[in-house]
């Protein structure tokens, strides 16, 4: 009986923590950090960006957006790997979820609509599910990666989340 409750209260975490970090990559990727209202207040009234030159980042791989695109997705990519029997359902997820985000900045005027944002957005998923199949190895079945993904998330996203929180606070 005591191993249900467990398994119930991982679950548990594991979906509250996916949906935190789906806010999360929302907020940051569209809204900047704002609020929806504000995004419509902040948007650009300028041109619009778009860049279709693939691997331009390539150019300037210490550029803090190269790495931010990479890391913002492995988190989604650790998660479909969980959730998803299959891997190239969870590679196309990811592919029209960027998609849609580069979609969203240039109709929103908000950022550019960048295909190198789309490689790397991919890129890092795909390097969440390797993470995760390596961790299969050792971990053996979906429960145990399950409750690592819970544990692993709440001990890096909670204070990731307060830290963000305390730094936006302290600009205001």
């Amino acid at each position: 009986m005591k191993n249900k409750k467990v398994s119930w209260q991982v679950n548990l975490l594991f979906w509250v923590m996916f949906l935190v970090y789906l806010y999360v990559l929302v907020s940051t990727i569209l809204f900047k950090g704002n609020s929806p209202v504000d995004m419509l207040n902040y948007a650009s009234s300028g041109p619009r960006r778009v860049n279709w030159e693939a691997f331009y980042f390539m150019n300037d791989l210490k550029d803090i957006n190269v790495v931010g695109n990479l890391l913002l997705f492995i988190p989604l990519g650790m998660y479909l790997a969980v959730l998803l029997k299959r891997k190239w359902p969870g590679v196309l997820l990811m592919f029209l979820l960027s998609v849609s985000f580069e979609a969203a900045q240039f109709i929103f005027n908000i950022g550019a609509l960048d295909v190198d944002d789309v490689i790397l957005n991919v890129l890092g998923g795909v390097l969440g599910m390797g993470i995760i199949g390596f961790l299969s190895l050792f971990l053996k079945n979906k429960q145990r990666l399950k409750t690592f993904m819970a544990i692993a998330s709440t001990l890096i996203g909670v204070p990731l989340i307060i830290l963000y929180s305390l730094l936006k606070f302290a600009n205001r």
